[in-house]
């Protein structure tokens, strides 16, 4: 009876083959073997084992050891190197390519294998990665949860005692490591990639957190990351959405990542975009930061109270409105950038006022500041006026009327707030009553010299006294007889500080003191128009007057 050996050169082909091998194995590929506790040395003792049984039955075979049965122990010998050589590259071959499982178990190697691929991978690694994460995100935030738990955990959800720290030491030490794992995911770098490469991924992950409810705070910082990613870069799959492209009737990642109620409550997706110092705004950033601005102001305004989910919209306007204008300023071929702003706000008070009409009477009613002394609450009309007056009092200072670029939009928004016209119902409603008593607020601090000058604003959108025909004790109307009833001052203005008076008018309208005159000049010199405030008959309004609340 014969038997085949595996020749020493067979032997040394593979060790050979096992040194060339390690050029093919990706990080991706080490981060698999690494997560499972299986490093790629393992890998490398495994193959000099079976090189060595090898080398063995070849000695056995050549110097004929055993003289009996020796062409049998020396087969033997070199068919488990053989196997060993076959289980070792099919082992690596399969621990590599299926995704690794996370558990408490491996938690430690799996955390220490994705801080040595995210160190040095490139972006198509990390893509693959963040695809084991997705296949994982269940397991990594319920531990990462532990530790954000950690201070509920003891009798009463008081802090837990020493014994409860020495029982659960283990499940602390590895809860910790699962909550450095996501905060290492919120890496810019890697966030960029992922948004780059498959936005899918995300909305696959933004599912699985949604559907289990899932919530981690060091998760947050990941979810915030991706959000801002995905509106600051060209290439994401919001700006082929939000774009006129084959996606934009689709608004799959948009709804995943600002529509989603849970996501938009517990994620607050927009926290991480306030700033705008270190961002190139351009006319498609702001496009899509105004999507998603509309989507999650949409989706939160449902919280009438305390509506933590919008907060950061208010914060993130009144920053990009203010920059937005001085970049026009600056810059008179950036008049585009602006343009979205508007809709942003029409978007908000729809949302809003849509909301509270779903309220019964007497919660709608609750909405009312009920008087001077009583503080706003903090609710979703107060709020929504809150944004509308901060962008009146960003393009305040040097609006320049129809002239101004952001003319039309602060149109468009005003009446979107005070219609004006026979058809408008008599009274106000929530949203603006909280409006108009900050506005008249601001034009009395005019009236004595103080900034932003709002009365530059709504001497242009308001127009002269009496101009708009609007119905007696509409919101509009309340609004125009309040605004000229303070205006009466203006010539003590005028007098005291007369370098400030054109701070106060927009270019179309110029005040004649001695008579105490407005004179308002249409666009393209159509016409003017005077008001003499000296002779309007106007008593001062009551904005707390419940009577004037709509039921």
């Amino acid at each position: 009876m014969s038997f085949v050996g595996i020749t020493v050169g067979n032997a040394v082909a593979a060790l050979a083959f096992t040194f060339a091998i390690q050029q093919f194995l990706r990080p991706i590929h080490l981060f698999r073997l690494r997560s499972q506790g299986l490093p790629i040395n393992v890998f490398y003792i495994a193959i000099f084992i079976a090189a060595g049984f090898v080398f063995a039955g070849n000695f056995v075979r050549s110097f004929e050891i055993l003289p009996s049965s020796n062409h049998l122990f020396a087969s033997i010998l070199e068919y488990v190197g053989a196997a060993l050589f076959i289980v070792s590259y099919l082992g690596v071959a399969f621990i590599a390519t299926i995704r690794p499982r996370f558990s408490r178990r491996n938690a430690i190697p799996f955390t220490q294998a994705a801080f040595s691929l995210m160190s040095k991978a490139k972006e198509e690694d990390y893509v693959r990665f963040f695809h084991d994460i997705v296949h994982n995100i269940t397991e990594i935030f319920e531990l990462a949860k532990f530790n954000e738990q950690y201070r509920f955990a003891g009798i009463g959800r008081e802090r837990p005692s020493a014994f409860f720290d020495f029982i659960h030491r283990h499940t602390i030490e590895r809860s910790a490591y699962a909550g450095d794992l996501l905060s290492m995911l919120s890496d810019s770098r890697f966030c960029k990639a992922i948004i780059t490469h498959d936005s899918t991924a995300v909305v696959q992950l933004l599912a699985k957190i949604s559907h289990g409810r899932l919530h981690s705070s060091k998760g947050q910082r990941m979810i915030q990351e991706l959000a801002r990613q995905s509106i600051l870069l060209d290439s994401s799959m919001l700006e082929r959405e939000v774009g006129y492209h084959g996606f934009s009737h689709i608004g799959l990642f948009l709804e995943s990542m600002f529509g989603d109620s849970f996501i938009v409550r517990s994620y607050k997706p927009l926290n991480k975009i306030s700033a705008f110092y270190d961002v190139d705004i351009s006319h498609r950033f702001v496009e899509r930061l105004s999507a998603a601005v509309q989507q999650v102001w949409k989706t939160g305004a449902g919280e009438i109270w305390h509506p933590q989910s919008v907060y950061d919209v208010a914060r993130l306007l009144d920053s990009l409105s203010s920059t937005i204008r001085s970049l026009e300023e600056k810059d008179t071929t950036q008049w585009r950038l602006s343009a979205p702003i508007p809709r942003i706000l029409q978007t908000i008070v729809e949302a809003s006022n849509k909301e509270i009409l779903e309220l019964t009477t007497e919660e709608r009613r609750s909405l009312y500041k009920p008087d001077e002394e009583t503080s706003a609450h903090e609710h979703i009309a107060s709020l929504t006026a809150e944004i509308i007056f901060d962008y009146f009092c960003n393009i305040s200072n040097g609006f320049l009327g129809f002239e101004d670029k952001q003319w039309v939009g602060a149109l468009d928004v005003f009446g979107e707030v005070f219609p004006s016209g026979d058809t408008q119902p008599a009274g106000l409603d929530p949203i603006q009553q909280h409006l108009a008593l900050r506005i008249i607020g601001k034009v009395r601090d005019n009236m004595i010299g103080y900034y932003p000058a709002i009365t530059r604003l709504l001497l242009a959108v308001i127009g002269p006294y009496g101009s708009r025909n609007g119905k007696s004790n509409s919101a509009f109307q309340l609004l125009e007889d309040a605004f000229y009833f303070e205006l009466r001052r203006f010539s003590a203005l005028a007098i005291e500080s007369p370098e400030k008076v054109s701070d106060y008018l927009p270019p179309n309208v110029r005040f004649q003191k001695e008579q105490s005159v407005l004179v308002h000049r249409y666009a393209f010199n159509s016409g003017i128009r005077e008001t003499n405030l000296n002779k309007l008959n106007l008593g001062g309004v009551d904005f707390y007057d419940k009577s004037r609340f709509v039921s």
